[in-house]
């Protein structure tokens, strides 16, 4: 049976075998009736009757007719198992949090059966928590109390990327975002720095700490790499996301760079550029192209890396001087994906910072030097040079993702992009 009005209808229930009359709303059908309690009472159900059915308070029997259910998936799974468990703890207990507790799998499930990706489930979650932002704090304050997501509301978020230049030859990129609690970005960059310090991390001769970085990973720097990679798995609270994008070849007869053209905002950078511009146009104009997709696979990365209704200030690592448009672009469109129309501060800035001055952000370069090893053999990427330092660092980093339990919030998570960058 259901309920078919209401700010929170249809509400679904397995009906007692009473009579029902007009406002008795029930469901027959030939399907297990757990199987699909469970399927209709999902956000996914929720989702697709408010959006695509009728989106005001009432719910009538043939707006519940055009739904797709996944006829092939439904017996397949232990959708019929969690309800018959709620069913059983409501009857002892009849204020029992279900959403706390098999919803959760449940939502999933469904997810699985319909084969939504990531970025699918991200937005019928903001989406939820958009349209019933009481229920979704109260149920986010009891899954924070139950330990079942970070009890944080504010973050930073650092970035970091490679393999992202055009002309590099590199076969994908690499980007990587790390979340970190803004309230523990000081003591936790300290205790890094602490750590490192013990064990005899160098100065230079400014008396600057020396920086932390993939290339730079050597038999003799490697305790302080893996000093590195332990903090971040052992620290509870800092989540990694990195997202594979293949990449086209550049294009031919490219001017050779000269030093120091790697480094963006440089002398050697910006004179670089201008010689591309003044005898290689085609050159410039797939550069332009590839920017565009550049931004476009951070915005992926970042949509699902945010972790609404909490704020975020995400911090990307200078690319070049003129990145600032597309800066304040990626904002917006990162606010407007989690439905922050009112600037609530979801999306509180995205700065360009330069990552040789902040520890964290380089030990994302680190984690993003780990994924990157596994996906760049010396057989699909001819810039690939052996070192057994990082693929023992690799290794370490790969092993210790093999042990990560499962978590509502996933301390790592790699994604792959379909999209490609554009070609020459």
């Amino acid at each position: 049976t259901f309920s078919d009005t209401g700010f929170y209808a249809p509400t679904f229930r397995i009906g007692s075998g009473g009579t029902f009359d007009v406002m008795g709303m029930t469901l027959f059908a030939e399907a297990d009736p757990e199987q699909l309690c469970g399927f209709l009472a999902s956000r996914l159900t929720r989702f697709f009757v408010k959006n695509f059915v009728n989106s005001t308070v009432h719910t009538q029997v043939e707006g519940l007719k055009p739904l797709p259910l996944p006829k092939s998936n439904l017996n397949k799974n232990g959708v019929a198992l969690l309800v018959h468990s709620i069913v059983e703890h409501q009857r002892e207990k009849p204020r029992y949090d279900y959403a706390t507790n098999e919803q959760l799998e449940i939502d999933r499930l469904v997810y699985a059966a319909y084969g939504l990706n990531r970025a699918d489930i991200a937005e019928v979650e903001t989406w939820y928590a958009r349209r019933y932002d009481k229920l979704a704090n109260k149920q986010r304050q009891n899954l924070r109390a139950a330990g079942k997501v970070p009890a944080i509301d504010g973050w930073n978020v650092y970035c970091d990327e490679t393999g992202h230049l055009p002309c590099d030859r590199a076969p994908e990129m690499i980007l990587g975002a790390m979340l970190v609690p803004h309230d523990q970005v000081k003591p936790l960059t300290l205790k890094l720095r602490e750590r490192l310090a013990k064990l005899g991390w160098p100065r230079s001769k400014t008396g600057d700490w020396a920086e932390l970085k993939w290339t730079k990973v050597s038999p003799g720097g490697l305790k302080f790499y893996e000093a590195a990679l332990d903090f971040f798995l052992t620290e509870p609270d800092l989540r990694f996301r990195a997202l594979i994008a293949p990449k086209s070849p550049p294009p031919p007869k490219l001017p050779k760079p000269p030093a120091g053209a790697d480094d963006p905002g440089s002398p050697a950078w910006e004179k670089y550029h201008t010689l591309l511009e003044e005898t290689a146009p085609a050159v410039v104009d797939h550069q332009q192209r590839h920017d565009a997709w550049y931004y476009d696979r951070y915005f992926d990365l970042l949509r699902d890396t945010l972790l609404p209704p909490a704020h975020h200030t995400i911090y990307v690592d200078v690319k070049d001087t003129r990145g600032g448009a597309r800066i304040k672009s990626l904002e917006s469109r990162l606010s407007d994906a989690h439905y922050d129309w009112s600037r609530s501060g979801i999306v509180e800035g995205v700065r360009q910072i330069h990552s040789d001055e902040v520890l964290l952000d380089q030990l994302v370069d680190v984690l993003l030097g780990c994924v990157a090893w596994t996906h760049a053999t010396p057989q699909r990427n001819e810039g690939h040079t052996p070192s057994p330092a990082k693929a023992a660092l690799a290794k370490k980093f790969q092993a210790a993702l093999a042990k990560l339990n499962g978590e509502l919030v996933p301390k790592v998570v790699i994604d792959c992009s379909s999209e490609r960058s554009p070609a020459a």
